[in-house]
């Protein structure tokens, strides 16, 4: 894969109206639009008005170009997140607006977030360390949240990493049922049983 992009805290960045911009925003709304990945590289070429090879030469492959796309769209919601936890107050309250502004998030356009769900899992099997890498500056959000809360309270479970990955993958795995009818409940009510769990986990004082 040969990407121009440069990856900082801030996520993939890239020239405004580049060719790398085009494709990636043709991709992004092709995928928008259909909720699914079943368009090919040819509609995506076609949409941002390049070459087929143009393409290829900036991603190796569509699951190269699919990576990029997901590890953007997850870079975006982290700097979303960041401004809400941002916000102070206590760990308690850093905890809940997380969790809520995820789980609300998936159940606004329930469509969409099967189809990302859909394209997380074939990611994962097939380009685990990139997917780990684009959900970094969510768990790292996470872990600003647990050094937070007093180490004495949840030592025993782990260091702040292990923690904070504990965590995130029990919210995202939750989010993914929810999105997909596995489990029951309002998005309220599984954002607030989820809260509840990662108080526990804290061992906050303010827990429900």
């Amino acid at each position: 894969m040969s990407v121009s992009t440069s990856t900082t805290e801030a996520g993939p960045t890239w020239a405004e109206g580049s060719q790398l911009e085009r494709i990636l925003l043709a991709a992004r709304d092709l995928f928008t639009e259909q909720k699914a990945t079943s368009f090919g590289v040819r509609d995506v070429a076609a949409r941002a008005g390049v070459s087929l090879r143009t393409v290829y030469d900036s991603f190796g492959s569509k699951a190269d170009l699919l990576l990029a796309l997901y590890t953007i769209s997850l870079h975006d919601r982290a700097r979303s997140l960041a401004e809400l936890v941002e916000l102070g107050g206590s760990p308690s309250d850093r905890l809940r607006r997380y969790i809520s502004a995820l789980v609300e998030g998936a159940a606004a356009d329930n469509a969409l977030a099967i189809a990302s769900m859909r394209e997380n899992r074939w990611l994962s099997d097939t380009r685990p360390e990139g997917v780990r890498a684009a959900w970094e500056p969510l768990v790292r959000l996470m872990e600003s949240i647990v050094l937070s809360a007093d180490p004495s309270r949840y030592r025993s479970i782990g260091d702040s990493r292990r923690v904070a990955d504990l965590l995130f993958h029990l919210v995202s795995t939750h989010v993914h049922a929810m999105s997909t009818g596995t489990i029951d409940g309002t998005p309220g009510e599984i954002a607030h049983a989820l809260w509840a769990a990662g108080c526990a986990v804290l061992g906050l004082d303010d827990e429900p």
